[in-house]
């Protein structure tokens, strides 16, 4: 842990907005946590450009991609991108009132996009999982319809962590418990 002279922790946060920086910071300040934010610079041009294998595409973890229930329902990448930050929005509600979940998993997106899924088509399976309960209440003994979009990617965990609580801070997702920005940041805060 880095505590300042002050007694706060310093957590370093990905860096994106100006404005969005004076919102965090607002938010920890009205909350009273002992966290000192620093903003750390993102992903920059030369690193997205320059890979040592620029033209590996990463492969579906299916064995036979056309079968992948993941693939079609992403934004960007492939079901095998691991450690990612991700928005499920479900199909089902109108255009007018969005539900949205953020999550953040090391796995790859295959593996929970599935568990989203299954808790979709079937509630009672995954009683914990946010978009089942989604589902139990709103849309009961309908098909699953959901889609996934890719937010950030990371093989760091505080990363991760960071840039979920971020994503939930900013776009306010209605399926999220409302206490799990509040759990992210003492995530973070134990981990510096």
């Amino acid at each position: 842990k880095k505590f300042s002279d002050d007694g706060k922790v310093t957590a370093c946060i990905p860096y994106t907005t100006k404005h969005d920086a004076n919102r965090i910071r607002n938010y920890i300040k009205s909350r009273h946590i002992p966290v000192r934010p620093i903003f750390t610079p993102g992903k920059t041009l030369k690193s997205t450009l320059c890979s040592s294998r620029p033209l590996d595409k990463t492969q579906c973890t299916m064995s036979n991609p056309d079968l992948c229930k993941v693939c079609p329902l992403t934004n960007k990448g492939s079901c095998s991108t691991k450690g990612v930050v991700y928005e499920v929005t479900c199909g089902r509600c109108s255009e007018n009132v969005k539900s949205t979940y953020i999550g953040e998993t090391s796995r790859t997106l295959h593996s929970r996009a599935s568990e989203h899924l299954r808790a979709a088509s079937n509630p009672p399976s995954q009683p914990h999982n946010a978009i089942g309960q989604h589902y139990a209440v709103k849309h009961p003994n309908a098909d699953a319809s959901l889609q996934f979009r890719i937010l950030d990617t990371s093989t760091r965990v505080l990363d991760r962590k960071a840039s979920e609580a971020i994503n939930i801070y900013i776009k306010q997702p209605n399926l999220n418990d409302k206490c799990e920005l509040e759990q992210i940041v003492k995530y973070i805060v134990k981990k510096e």
